[in-house]
């Protein structure tokens, strides 16, 4: 409000966050391939759905950032 040194600033009212419970949508108007969509599809599922996965602890500890 106001101009120049007058100026003063004030806090807008934000909208409310979503609940926890409510998904967070993939925006449509980004063009996704059939991949694409199904693994979103697949990340969107609970924790509990998806199938544990394990890593090669030697690969991860050989690898060097902008090198490998």
């Amino acid at each position: 409000m106001g101009a120049g040194r007058a100026r003063r600033y004030t806090a807008v009212a934000m909208a409310p966050a979503p609940s926890s419970g409510a998904p967070d949508i993939f925006p449509r108007y980004v063009p996704l391939s059939a991949d694409s969509r199904d693994i979103l599809a697949y990340v969107d599922q609970p924790l509990e759905l998806r199938k544990p996965v394990g890593y090669q602890r030697d690969f991860l500890d050989a690898y060097q950032p902008n090198r490998t």
